[in-house]
């Protein structure tokens, strides 16, 4: 009959050996790499999408900071925020999204002007200002049932932008 020391031992370097394996990709299952399946994850470039909270650190194209919270179940985020400096035509951009109907975007500097501020509520409600832009000093532009030209050129600009970081990754 093993004793209770014995068994205590066994269990104890069971449990260590498996913390180390665990170690190698995440730690102990809450935080890993940006593709470990942990809790959160946190990777170099674009966030991940593995884990309920993923976060991507620096990488190419102006990327700053990726953030990623649950998954729409299409492998995007219920809730993302994205900040770049430099890169596609601005000096900075800062983009943020609730599922897919709530969306802001704002720019500084670059070919949208000295200031480019977006936001989207689905299809309902559209607001844009632009100062210093290419469309003159100050522009507004306000939607209300539908959404106006300049806001979908936008999500379109940040979509081919974020296609564009992905085929830079592989």
């Amino acid at each position: 009959m093993l004793s209770k020391r014995r068994i205590a031992t066994a269990v104890l370097f069971s449990l260590l050996l498996s913390t180390t394996y665990a170690s190698a990709e995440s730690l102990l299952g809450i935080i890993g790499d940006s593709d470990s399946g942990s809790l959160i994850s946190i990777g170099s470039g674009d966030a991940g999408s593995s884990g309920t909270i993923n976060v991507g650190l620096g990488g190419g194209g102006g990327n700053v900071l990726d953030v990623g919270i649950g998954s729409n179940g299409s492998g995007g985020s219920l809730i993302g925020a994205d900040v770049d400096v430099g890169g596609s035509g601005a000096l900075a951009n800062v983009g943020a999204n609730v599922g897919s109907g709530i969306d802001a975007d704002v720019s500084v500097g670059g070919s949208r002007g000295l200031v480019d501020v977006n936001a989207n509520v689905g299809s309902l409600v559209n607001a844009g200002v632009n100062v210093g832009g290419p469309g003159g000093l100050i522009g507004v532009d306000i939607g209300i049932g539908g959404r106006f030209n300049r806001a979908t050129i936008q999500k379109k600009k940040k979509e081919e932008k974020k296609l564009g970081k992905k085929k830079n990754r592989v």
